[in-house]
């Protein structure tokens, strides 16, 4: 195997000291083996987090319950995944006084769901005024594409509440609702 070979060496002139001048080396191009090694080097190590990086859930729910008393203070997000749910729990404020609790329970989803998740996300989403403000809210999401899409969101301080109708919708937050029933809501009811 040939090693890249330093041809020269050259030093930044625009620097006024040693200590900051930095040496630049210029190798010899015939080195194509080498190139090509650092290359596919390269490019594994940026890659390689995407092919570890984790799974995206495809439904998530979070609840809090606004400005409160930290002893009063709640907060509880379900992840559903394929092959897990995944819920955590917080009480109070984990920094100051509180703690929080993390529980993963085993599912198995089969491959359709995808297929009802790809009819929620043409559904129609109704828009409702909510001027609640610091009150409970809960919101649902779904994996969407490229960006995750609204369930439901109980909005508040001049956000809307969002309700994504139809039937896969339905289907989507009532699996969610198995694992984290509480859904704060103040506007319209069905």
């Amino acid at each position: 195997m040939q090693r890249a070979r330093i041809l020269h060496t050259d030093y930044d002139a625009t620097r006024t000291s040693p200590a900051q001048r930095t040496p630049r080396f210029y190798f010899l191009k015939k080195d194509k083996i080498m190139n090509s090694r650092i290359m596919l080097a390269l490019t594994g190590f940026l890659a390689a987090p995407l092919a570890f990086s984790a799974p995206q859930a495809l439904i998530t729910k979070t609840n809090g319950t606004g400005f409160t008393l930290p002893e009063y203070t709640r907060f509880e997000s379900c992840e559903v995944f394929m092959n897990k749910v995944v819920v955590t729990q917080r009480f109070g404020y984990p920094d100051q006084l509180g703690f929080t609790k993390r529980e993963v329970r085993p599912i198995t989803l089969d491959a359709s769901i995808r297929k009802v998740i790809e009819t929620a996300q043409s559904e129609d989403v109704t828009k409702d005024d909510n001027f609640l403000c610091d009150a409970p809210s809960t919101t649902v999401q779904f994996s969407g594409n490229p960006e995750p899409l609204t369930l439901f969101s109980s909005g508040g301080c001049g956000s809307p509440r969002l309700d994504r109708e139809g039937p896969a919708s339905q289907m989507l937050k009532e699996l969610v609702n198995q694992y984290c029933p509480v859904t704060y809501d103040f506007g319209r009811r069905p």
